[in-house]
């Protein structure tokens, strides 16, 4: 029996932004402020890219990365 091994599951390497307030209404207003879109995505656009992925019309797709953020991560490289 193998034993116990520890990885880094860290995705994507690189800097995040950092919560500079405890508000979280402050958090908010902050992110939308630095946002390309000057808004948050919604639930239903997250699970359009889903769907699409899972549909046969994306079958040539392969060892991608989708990042459905609206632009965020260009300005947080």
């Amino acid at each position: 029996m193998p034993g116990r091994s520890s990885t880094s599951r860290r995705s994507t390497p690189g800097r995040r932004p950092r919560a500079t307030s405890t508000d979280p209404a402050a958090e908010e207003t902050a992110l939308l402020d630095r946002h390309p879109l000057g808004r948050i995505g919604s639930p239903e656009e997250m699970a359009e890219v889903i769907c699409f992925l899972a549909a046969p019309a994306a079958s040539f797709v392969t060892g991608a990365e989708w990042r459905v953020d609206g632009g965020l991560s260009a300005r947080f490289p």
